[in-house]
């Protein structure tokens, strides 16, 4: 919705527009190489997104080495 990309950051809609671009789920690390952001702005931008309903994260823990973000 519009009033949601008028909310997030610069940075989130980038990254939303690189998974949805790529269109299959993704890491954090290999989203923040492809959007061409350090890590930990990839990952603010994907918790805000998260946050919004925009992204999902699935995962077993925190450093699940297989785990992704998808588009909700």
């Amino acid at each position: 919705p519009h009033e949601v990309m008028e909310r997030i950051t610069p940075s989130a809609r980038h990254i939303l527009g690189t998974l949805r671009l790529l269109g299959a789920p993704a890491g954090t690390g290999q989203l923040a190489d492809l959007a061409g952001v350090t890590r930990m702005t990839a990952t603010r931008a994907l918790n805000a997104l998260a946050e919004e309903g925009l992204v999902e994260w699935q995962g077993t823990s925190k450093r699940d080495p297989r785990a992704v973000w998808v588009l909700t």
